[in-house]
């Protein structure tokens, strides 16, 4: 079985090329698979979250701008 990685919500954000309230707003609309609260208030994310959404066309290009992508 394949270990998990976790990271915080502000890591994934950076990993991923956007700004942390931005990726806050996936994660409240549930857009992250697996991201969880913890009871300190730290959102985590696994590692597979990272994979998942460049699938789905939200890791910025080089050079990219802006925030939302639909």
């Amino acid at each position: 079985m394949q270990k998990v990685e976790w990271m915080k919500l502000s890591v994934f954000a950076k990993r991923i090329g956007f700004k942390g309230k931005t990726v806050w707003g996936w994660y409240r609309d549930g857009l992250i698979p697996g991201a969880f609260k913890t009871p300190s208030g730290s959102i985590i994310v696994p590692d597979s979250a990272i994979r998942r959404m460049v699938k789905k066309g939200k890791k910025k290009k080089e050079g990219e701008r802006g925030g939302e992508i639909r």
